[in-house]
C-alpha cells in the first residue's frame, strides 16, 4: 500500500490523543496511521504512560472508518506467529480489511530483559522470523495449518474467521 501515512503518539497517559491524532488524520484524507511494537517508551523514560499495539488498534478500528491501520513494526519474538496470525485475522475483521502488518526481528535488549522475554543473539531472532512468515500467512489462507520447523511448531491449527483482505492483509 503506498501513500500518506502518520504514526501515532504511542507515549501518553490519555487514549483520547491518540484517537484524536487518528480521527484527524482519517478526516484529512491520510491513508494510514501506524503503531510501533515496543512495550515500552525506547527513546524516553522508561516508565513513561505507553500504549500496547494491538489493544490499541483493535480500539482504533472502533473509532475510525476508512484510514488503514498498520503496525511498524512488529516484533516477532514478543508473540508466536499463529498468535500473530489470529490477532491480526481478527483485527483486519473488526476493521472491515484495514489493516496492514510489518514484522521484524526485534532489537531493543533492554526492553526484552525488562519484560522477562529472552533476547537471543541476532541470528537465531531472524532465523525464528523466516520461520513465522509461512505460518501466518498459511494461517491467512488455509483451512487448517501444520508446520513443524526448528523454532516454531503449529499442528493442524485452524484460523477462523479469516482476514477480509485476500489472498491476505499486506505483510
Amino acid at each position: 500500500m503506498t501513500g500518506i501515512g502518520c504514526c501515532l503518539p504511542q507515549v501518553t497517559s490519555d487514549f483520547d490523543v491518540i484517537k484524536q491524532v487518528a480521527q484527524e488524520s482519517e478526516r484529512l484524507g491520510f491513508d494510514s496511521v501506524w503503531m510501533y511494537d515496543h512495550l515500552q517508551s525506547y527513546d524516553g523514560p522508561a516508565e513513561d504512560p505507553f500504549y500496547e499495539i494491538w489493544t490499541t488498534l483493535s480500539a482504533l478500528a472502533a473509532v475510525t472508518s476508512k484510514i488503514r491501520l498498520g503496525t511498524l513494526v512488529l516484533c516477532n519474538s514478543f508473540r508466536f506467529p499463529s498468535i500473530v496470525a489470529k490477532m491480526s485475522s481478527t483485527l483486519d475483521r473488526v476493521s472491515n480489511g484495514r489493516t496492514e502488518i510489518g514484522i521484524g526481528a526485534g532489537w531493543l535488549k533492554s526492553e526484552f530483559d525488562a519484560f522477562g522475554i529472552p533476547f537471543v543473539d541476532a541470528t537465531t531472532r531472524i532465523e525464528s522470523l523466516r520461520e513465522a512468515i509461512p505460518i501466518i500467512k498459511s494461517m491467512w489462507t488455509q483451512e487448517k495449518t501444520t508446520y513443524e520447523g526448528k523454532y516454531y511448531s503449529v499442528n493442524s491449527v485452524y484460523n477462523n474467521p479469516k482476514p477480509v483482505q485476500k489472498p491476505h492483509p499486506p505483510l
